[in-house]
């Protein structure tokens, strides 16, 4: 149960969060996965990791896991294996993938700049409303 770099971690329970995925990016010996937690280690010279992970959080290989891979009754479904390993995939040449997850990156990095500027520029408005409302600072009204 230890995961490795290029491993595909699942999210393998629950309605609304089954099929949340992300790649594992480093080495490791000391952290496992528990039983919620499905473990894909794809053939890279044919499946690109980042490429399934992005293919199975779209919304049509959302479609696909719940069509093919889900077993169990409403509240508690989870995410059968043997079915994961059959499941269709859109399967783009190797070279295609791999441009198309590194697509995937240079968006997310973009929106992770996107977001931290959002966040600073939520601090600025909170702080210059406790100085403009506790009159801290003044503005200069022109009559």
């Amino acid at each position: 149960y230890w995961v490795k770099t290029g491993y595909v971690l699942i999210n393998s329970t629950g309605k609304g969060t089954l099929g949340r995925a992300l790649e594992w990016t480093k080495e490791s010996d000391t952290h496992a996965l528990d039983s919620h937690i499905t473990r894909v280690h794809p053939d890279e010279s044919v499946l690109d990791p980042t490429y399934l992970r992005f293919y199975l959080e779209s919304n049509h290989g959302q479609k696909m896991l719940y069509a093919f891979c889900v077993a169990g009754s409403t509240g508690q479904i989870e995410l059968s294996k043997t079915d994961l390993q059959t499941m269709p995939i859109l399967l783009p040449p190797i070279d295609e993938q791999r441009e198309i997850s590194e697509a995937f990156h240079r968006v997310n990095d973009m929106m992770e700049v996107a977001q931290d500027e959002k966040s600073e520029l939520q601090e600025l408005k909170q702080g210059l409303m406790q100085d403009l409302l506790t009159g801290n600072r003044r503005l200069e009204v022109d009559t």
